[in-house]
């Protein structure tokens, strides 16, 4: 048998975009469901992104994944 190391890695959002792939194909297969759509909201100002959450919608369900937002000044809103 060989050996296996196990290590902390700082992940790319490729090595991270496979992983997802990976486990929505056995989600899919297991279940049948293969309904999955990516799902996200954004608030602009001056062509920048202030705040913004996404996630995903599978089987009925959706799932927040991630939400941010900025401080926006006064002065900036103006």
């Amino acid at each position: 048998m060989s050996e296996v190391t196990l290590a902390a890695v700082d992940p790319t959002p490729d090595d991270v975009q496979y992983l997802e792939e990976r486990s929505y194909e056995f989600n899919s297969s297991a279940t049948g469901i293969g309904d999955g759509e990516w799902l996200g909201f954004f608030v602009r100002a001056n062509d920048r992104i202030v705040a913004g959450i996404c996630g995903n919608t599978w089987g009925g369900r959706s799932r927040h994944r991630r939400s941010t937002r900025s401080t926006i000044s006064k002065s900036s809103r103006q």
